[in-house]
């Protein structure tokens, strides 16, 4: 007569439920981490320079006025509804800026400041934070920036300075350190 001897140990298919069981829990808590790395103020800056050329390029891939409009936590294009270089008329016609996109910013990084005037001297700025800030820079369907601007981001303490400018002539925008 046979004996069958105890098997000792663990078996494969025992093994890998394990693993399957700390894989799904060692993903489910990365998820729920509330610390985004990618976002500072200087990926943010360089973000929102590109939105800025992302705008004047669409004016004149359309040949429609833009605006940009910029908050403490948002991004917002939008695009007048009429074709050619007439400048659009104010609020007179509240339906004829048609929003593109929006995108809101990560909650590491407010946009801090906003001024019309393209301030970029390198710093000697050092603004209070700006809470209702609504900046709307627009560009024309030429490409030019019909008004030109600097936006100042940092983390919500005012730690990690960086400055957005967008200037008139070309429309073009840049990120910088420091204000």
């Amino acid at each position: 007569m046979r004996t069958r001897r105890r098997q000792r140990g663990f078996t494969l298919i025992e093994l890998m439920v394990v693993v399957a069981i700390i894989a799904l829990l060692s993903a489910f808590l990365i998820s729920i981490k509330g610390v985004t790395y990618g976002a500072s103020p200087q990926s943010t800056s360089q973000l929102v320079a590109n939105y800025f050329n992302t705008c004047k390029m669409r004016s004149v891939s359309q040949r429609r006025w833009h605006r940009c409009e910029v908050t403490p936590t948002t991004f917002t294009i939008y695009q007048w509804s009429v074709t050619g270089m007439t400048p659009p008329l104010g609020n007179t016609c509240p339906l004829c800026w048609q929003i593109v996109s929006q995108v809101t910013f990560d909650k590491q990084v407010v946009a801090w400041y906003g001024t019309t005037a393209s301030n970029d001297n390198g710093g000697g700025l050092n603004p209070a934070q700006d809470t209702a800030l609504v900046l709307n820079l627009d560009f024309k369907p030429d490409g030019s920036a019909f008004t030109p601007g600097a936006v100042l981001f940092s983390d919500p303490q005012g730690n990690k300075p960086w400055r957005v400018v967008v200037y008139k002539a070309t429309g073009s925008s840049y990120a910088r350190s420091g204000w």
